[in-house]
């Protein structure tokens, strides 16, 4: 006879404390969430950067030219950058393909063009394209097979080191009089992207071309 229920003003007290007690445990939860999902992003944001720095710096370093023309005039060497806004265009005859079948026609020798291209599903996004030629013809500033080397960056720029007049310039032609058959000694790629405040910021990297005189087959 002496117990009792608890009252209504006990029970909305106690309500309300694991109202409190969830609310935290939620908001703590929701936080975790966001900081791995904002620590996903820009993992996956760096890596494409990574990656992708990698891969140029890799491939320009292979850039060969050639004094070997054939009697049919069938194969052209070439090194052409072009400083266009945002994505300069570079394109250039390389060793760097890799045969995936044995039974192909194909060598290591390859045509590789580096261009900016507007996104097909976000217009407002630029995307690095890389094209390959597979076989070096005479006509290397034709496009080959193309693929998405990086989405959604702000810019991609090349400098070109001449190590004859010790200078920095922002394009080169080798079909031109005035670098005609001659290759920069360093490449400098500077790719920008946008963080996660929507502040540029851009990563730098070098490559330096390996074979500098014009190989005769």
């Amino acid at each position: 006879m002496n117990s009792r229920g608890m009252t209504l003003l006990e029970i909305i007290v106690s309500v309300s404390i694991v109202a409190v007690m969830a609310s935290l445990v939620y908001g703590s939860a929701r936080r975790q969430m966001e900081a791995r999902e904002l620590a996903s992003r820009l993992e996956e944001r760096y890596s494409m950067v990574r990656i992708t720095l990698g891969r140029i710096t890799r491939e320009v370093s292979m850039a060969f030219l050639s004094n070997h023309i054939s009697l049919d005039k069938r194969s052209q060497t070439i090194f052409k950058g072009v400083n266009e806004s945002p994505i300069n265009r570079l394109t250039f005859s390389s060793f760097s393909h890799q045969r995936l079948r044995s039974d192909v026609h194909e060598s290591d020798q390859n045509v590789i063009t580096y261009y900016g291209k507007q996104d097909r599903q976000n217009s407002s996004l630029t995307n690095i394209m890389r094209y390959e030629k597979r076989i070096i013809d005479d006509k290397p500033d034709e496009y080959g097979e193309g693929e998405v080397l990086a989405r959604g960056v702000v810019g991609l720029r090349f400098r070109y080191y001449d190590e004859e007049k010790k200078e920095w310039v922002d394009s080169w032609d080798t079909m031109g009089i005035e670098r005609g058959n001659k290759l920069p000694r360093y490449v400098e790629v500077t790719l920008t992207i946008l963080d996660e405040d929507g502040k540029e910021i851009s990563f730098v990297s070098k490559a330096k071309i390996q074979i500098q005189k014009p190989l005769s087959f």
